[in-house]
Formats: C-alpha cells, structure tokens, sequence
C-alpha cells in the first residue's frame, strides 16, 4: 500500500486523516509520515485496511462510529 492507496481509503469512507488514525488506531503523526510519504505504509497497516474493508459495509460503518466515538 502506498500513499495514494491510504488516501483513497481515507476518502472513501469519508475521514479526515485524524478520524482515520483513529478508526486504524494508530497515532495521528504517524498518519501524517504515510500520508506525506515521508514513512512508508508498513504492512500491518496495509493488513489492517485489508481486512477492514472486507467486512461488510454495517459492521465496517459500525466499527467507524465506535472507534470515533
């Protein structure tokens, strides 16, 4: 996963960065480095989102609204 692939996740579920650092559960600084590209996204990240976008689209906007909560 690459910067452009962390964005259009970002963009598809409607997050800002900060909201996205937090349904992924990861610092937003370090959203920040992936987004600019100054850290690559590691694959647990990657992982994450992979899984993520394999649930369906209730349990995902369900676990969205509970992690930004």
């Amino acid at each position: 996963m690459d910067k452009n692939e962390l964005q259009s996740w970002l963009k598809r579920w409607g997050l800002q960065p900060s909201d996205g650092a937090k349904v992924l559960q990861i610092h937003k600084s370090k959203m920040s480095e992936y987004l600019s590209g100054t850290r690559k996204v590691p694959s647990y990240i990657s992982a994450h989102i992979e899984t993520f976008d394999n649930l369906s689209d209730a349990k995902a906007t369900r676990l969205v609204k509970k992690r930004l909560a």
